[in-house]
């Protein structure tokens, strides 16, 4: 076990590390721009208790900053955008160049449903996260500077914003155990939903002939997978927006003990209109990271399955290459006729 959950981190490594620079730029990139949304939020707060409007320094710095948040969020997203689809074309090409290069014993103990399982909806997955990778970056980075900026206002307000956050991560902890197990059944079920619809094209002039075959392939098989499917997924789902509403309602509720506790522990009134305004701006990007845990989880699941799939496609046929073919001179023998004796053929 140890040597196989070796080998994965080994292949994902390998499929990973052709896009690791441009990635990482992207990534600080969103970073910078997630930290420069933070500081804005701070230079707004100044203001609003500032007597005198903008001056030309505040304005100039006000400006930059708009320039650095929107502009690092507009490049990050593009170079994500870029990165992920380099990504999902290099392990399409990447499994195909090894389904090639399998030896036909290798191929005909694969299942072919599996194969087509995690060439489309496996690699559909991971593409879905990575294109959002720079906006996870970003709202990490909002959300850390948030925090930095509350700290700054007061450590009264910073305590109960980290005890909210806490709070939040463990109800996400608890129902991402859930979640997982779920999303395994559903990686499952995919797989043979796959089997089924190949059985329904592949044998589609078998099955207008025969009823039970056709009633057992789509009244049974078919028919439960989708439906557990179905029922597992939303069951995730539910889970993740029980979780969702949970630290939602945490941030409300922070708000509403400053607003009660103000006189009690002295607060100023940049210092309760700043908390507020980050509070309430950070419970997007926090509620978009903890919408990254189940997508994170579905990538995780596909990316060690594609993986799984690379190692068990690791052995080539000797001498079988990919590419242009070269001339072969040597004679084939050309086969006049074959001829078939004591075959029968019959519906199971």
């Amino acid at each position: 076990m140890v040597q196989r959950s070796q080998g994965i981190i080994a292949e994902t490594l390998r499929l990973l590390r052709p896009f690791t620079a441009l990635g990482l730029f992207g990534a600080c990139t969103g970073v910078v721009s997630g930290l420069a949304t933070a500081w804005l939020l701070a230079v707004i707060n100044d203001e609003l208790h500032r007597p005198a409007g903008f001056g030309w320094q505040s304005a100039f710095g006000f400006a930059a900053l708009c320039a650095i948040s929107v502009g690092g969020t507009a490049i990050a997203g593009s170079i994500n955008s870029i990165v992920g689809q380099k990504l999902i074309a290099s392990l399409r090409k990447d499994i195909s160049a090894r389904l090639l290069q399998a030896p036909i014993a290798t191929l005909e103990a694969s299942r072919p449903d599996r194969l087509m399982a995690v060439l489309t909806a496996d690699v559909d997955t991971v593409s879905v996260f990575t294109f959002n990778m720079s906006g996870y970056a970003i709202a990490l980075a909002i959300t850390i500077g948030g925090f930095a900026y509350l700290w700054i206002l007061s450590a009264v307000v910073f305590v109960l914003a980290v005890g909210a956050l806490l709070l939040g991560v463990v109800i996400n902890i608890v129902a991402k155990r859930g979640w997982i197990r779920d999303y395994e059944n559903v990686r499952n079920a995919q797989d043979e939903l796959h089997k089924q619809y190949r059985a329904i094209t592949d044998g589609a002039k078998e099955l207008k002939i025969s009823l039970p075959r056709r009633v057992r392939i789509y009244g049974v098989l078919l028919t439960g997978a989708a439906d557990r499917i179905a029922t597992f997924k939303s069951r995730a789902m539910r889970l993740f927006w029980i979780a969702d509403a949970a630290g939602s309602g945490i941030f409300f509720i922070i708000i509403g003990m400053l607003l009660a506790w103000k006189g009690l522990f002295a607060f100023n009134g940049s210092a309760i209109s700043g908390a507020v305004i980050v509070l309430l701006y950070l419970k997007g990007p926090v509620a978009q990271l903890a919408a990254a845990l189940p997508a994170f989880d579905q990538a995780r699941i596909s990316f060690r399955r594609i993986a799984e799939l690379s190692i068990s496609l690791a052995e080539h046929e000797p001498d079988l290459i990919i590419g242009a073919p070269a001339l072969d001179q040597r004679p084939h023998n050309s086969i006049g006729s074959i001829e078939l004796r004591d075959v029968t053929y019959a519906f199971s």
